[in-house]
């Protein structure tokens, strides 16, 4: 399988289990939170909930799972399942209008991101965190040159020359003058790279960063994080729509479906021996030269986040939903090492893997 060989190309896999972890936290109404050493990044039972319209939209339903130190996580999922919430919420940076009702723990450094104050919020993002946003015009300032955006990060314009070289821009020099958009869409979201890499971050949030690119620039700014990965001994997360573009360069794959982890692993295990009926349909829907016949697309649409009843939300559109997965929760459950997911029909995937 194509995807699975990009799965296994990609380089080193994390040491720490993908299961989701149940840390202690201590002092969490202090403010800052601070645990022994550990994983760089641990999601503790998430929940974010907005208010829309008189509704409670609930965003993230308890969500858990780790980040490894020097590692690539993809977090894959249809537009409304919840990925960009997890960034923002490992960022910092929810929507204040309107507030959200928060619960559960993001802990980034040991700094609980949803809790800690304001100030110390902003000092994990200054010290620890750098993200590369889906689109650069609305990221970067238009009235400014690109050098004087970067050394405004970096502290010098030589820094902003040698990072622009370190990320593959062609004459850096010359692009240190130019106005965001005098360059192509690839070279903005180098220029945005960059600007997340300049204060030498331990974790990079990538919200679709080849969204809009050529699948050559897309293969280019792909293989870039994952150099940069190496090079810097940082941390990637990596926000798609798209699990062919996560298992180019991930080293574990979290899914994501209607606010909740549906299945989460090690890339090679969820691309081979995928867990969940919903994982196992975006497989299927990704065109492949090596797989013969029609496209398989998976029927109906994600659930609406407002009217969530029980049991599993993807039920209504899986070929393999009974009573059992209406009738309440569905934990997540581990199928193999560092493997798990959230599904009651496990025995029965097969049928759907052909």
């Amino acid at each position: 399988m194509a995807l699975l060989q990009r799965a296994q190309r990609s380089t080193g896999t994390a040491d720490d289990p993908a299961a989701p972890s149940s840390p202690g936290h201590e002092g969490a109404d202090d403010g800052i939170t601070v645990v022994a050493p550990g994983p760089l990044v641990s999601v503790d039972d998430l929940h974010v909930t907005f208010r829309r319209n008189g509704e409670d939209v609930r965003a993230l339903r308890g969500v858990s799972l780790e980040i490894s130190r020097g590692e690539i996580l993809g977090i894959v999922g249809e537009s409304g399942s919840g990925k960009s919430v997890l960034g923002l919420s490992m960022l910092g940076l929810l929507p204040t209008n309107p507030t959200p009702t928060l619960e559960g723990h993001v802990l980034v450094e040991g700094v609980d991101m949803i809790r800690a104050a304001a100030g110390d919020r902003r000092r994990v993002r200054r010290d620890h965190l750098g993200a590369v946003f889906q689109d650069p015009m609305t990221s970067l300032n238009p009235t400014m040159r690109v050098g004087r955006q970067i050394s405004e990060v970096a502290g010098s314009s030589d820094e902003a020359l040698r990072l622009l070289d370190a990320v593959g821009v062609p004459e850096p020099k010359r692009r240190l003058r130019a106005y965001p958009h005098e360059l192509s869409g690839g070279l903005r979201q180098r220029v945005m790279i960059a600007l997340a890499i300049a204060g030498e971050p331990s974790l990079v949030i990538a919200d679709e960063p080849s969204t809009a690119l050529d699948v050559t620039v897309q293969a280019q700014i792909l293989e870039l994080l994952r150099h940069l990965c190496d090079e810097l001994s940082c941390s990637f997360v990596l926000v798609t729509h798209d699990l062919g573009v996560a298992a180019q360069i991930s080293d574990r794959i979290a899914v994501l479906y209607g606010g909740r982890v549906a299945e989460v692993g090690v890339a090679a295990d969820v691309l081979e021996r995928p867990s969940h009926p919903y994982t196992i349909g975006l497989i299927q829907s990704i065109p492949s030269v090596e797989r013969r016949g029609r496209l398989v697309p998976i029927p109906g649409s994600p659930p609406d986040l407002a009217a969530l009843g029980k049991g599993c939300p993807f039920a209504p559109r899986c070929a393999l939903a009974a009573a059992e997965c209406l009738a309440g929760d569905v934990p997540l459950v581990a199928v193999g090492p560092d493997h798990w997911s959230r599904c009651l029909r496990v025995d029965h995937l097969a049928e759907l893997r052909g």
